[in-house]
């Protein structure tokens, strides 16, 4: 079951009432977004986590690529599928040595640059 506080729908998964109401509460959320998106304090959080969302991205676009699931990369860098978990979802930064042992796991090369804003 999934509540939304935004919209105060409760959403059954396997519930044909789920197919129903969930186009509705996704048009909801982007109304509300919208909203969000022009509050100046709301728009200067958001663009401080671009960066992080942006190498969260680009960890899955790698993983994707290789064609692996997080399981058998996290089976690859030792670690646990929770851990690459995390990582893909912007809750926590990479090492600079954790980013080359995925770029060697799914057969990519890192490279971080530093462009003008």
């Amino acid at each position: 079951m999934i509540y939304s506080a935004l919209s105060g729908w409760v959403v059954h998964f396997g519930d044909h009432r789920a197919e129903k109401n969930f186009g509705f509460i996704m048009k909801a959320f982007k109304e509300v977004a919208k909203t969000w998106h022009k509050d100046k304090a709301y728009q200067k959080a958001y663009d401080a986590l671009e960066g992080e969302y942006m190498i969260a991205a680009a960890l899955i676009e790698a993983r994707a690529k290789a064609g692996m699931t997080q399981v058998q990369l996290a089976k690859k860098l030792k670690t646990t599928q929770p851990a690459i978990a995390r990582l893909e979802s912007g809750k926590q930064l990479p090492s600079a040595a954790t980013l080359f042992k995925i770029a060697e796991a799914t057969g990519s090369r890192l490279q971080i640059s530093f462009v003008d804003q």
